[in-house]
C-alpha cells in the first residue's frame, strides 16, 4: 500500500516498519554491491590465472574485504537515513508542534520512500541475472541512484510540510533552512566517512597485495 500511495498517511501499524523498510532498503543495496566485488574478484582471478599459466598463487582471496566493504556501505547508508530523518523530524516540530512521535514520523518516511526498495532490487535481480564478467548491475546502480537520491529529497521536503494547515513559521523559509542543514550535515558525515572508511579500504586492499 505504501507503495501505490505512498503520500498517503498509513494507518497505525507495527512501530518498527519504517526501521524495517529502511534496513531492507539498505539491505539490498550492499548486496548488490557484494555481488558486484565479488564478480569483479573472479573477473581479476581469471586474469591473473591466464597470465600465470592457471597458477594458484596468484589468486586473489577478497572474501573480508568484500564483507567489510559490504559493512561499511551498510551503516553508511543507515546513517545517512539517520541524517534526513532527523533533521525532518527536528524541522516537522520547528513547522507544526503538534507533530506525530519519532516511531510513528520514521513510518510515514519510509512509507514515502519505500518505492526505492524496488529501484534496489531491480538492481540485484540484474546483478544475479548477469554474467560473471557482466557488470550490468553497476550500470544500474548507477542508472538507479538518480531516481533514489530523487525520492529521498522530495520526501525530505514533503514531510515536513505536508498537512501543516497553519504554520508556526513560513513554509518556505522553513525549507531554505532544513535544506541548508540536511546539506551541511550530509557534508561533514561524508567528511568523516572519507577519512574512516577511506583508511579502513586502503588497508584491506593493501592486505589483498601483500
Amino acid at each position: 500500500m505504501t507503495i501505490r500511495h505512498p503520500g498517503h498517511p498509513i494507518e497505525p501499524t507495527n512501530r518498527y516498519f519504517g526501521l524495517t523498510s529502511i534496513g531492507l532498503e539498505a539491505f539490498l543495496l550492499v548486496l548488490s554491491i557484494a555481488l558486484i566485488l565479488r564478480k569483479a574478484q573472479n573477473v581479476a582471478n581469471d586474469f591473473t590465472s591466464s597470465l600465470t599459466g592457471g597458477s594458484s598463487e596468484a589468486a586473489i582471496h577478497a572474501g573480508s574485504f568484500i564483507l567489510k566493504t559490504s559493512m561499511l556501505v551498510f551503516f553508511m547508508v543507515l546513517g545517512i537515513y539517520a541524517i534526513y530523518v532527523s533533521i525532518a523530524y527536528a524541522f516537522r516540530r520547528v513547522v507544526n508542534t503538534g507533530s506525530m512521535q519519532f516511531s510513528d514520523f520514521i513510518n510515514q518516511f519510509a512509507a514515502i520512500t519505500n518505492l526505492i526498495l524496488i529501484f534496489n532490487l531491480l538492481t540485484l535481480l540484474l546483478t544475479i541475472l548477469t554474467g560473471t564478467g557482466n557488470f550490468s548491475g553497476m550500470t544500474g546502480l548507477f542508472f538507479f541512484m538518480i531516481p533514489t537520491i530523487g525520492i529521498m529529497n522530495l520526501a525530505f521536503i514533503y514531510i515536513i510540510i505536508d498537512n501543516v494547515v497553519k504554520p508556526h513559521i513560513d513554509k518556505f523559509y522553513a525549507l531554505i533552512i532544513a535544506e541548508i542543514a540536511l546539506g551541511f550535515a550530509l557534508s561533514v558525515y561524508v567528511m568523516i566517512l572519507a577519512v574512516l572508511g577511506g583508511n579502513m579500504l586502503f588497508s584491506q586492499l593493501s592486505s589483498l597485495f601483500s
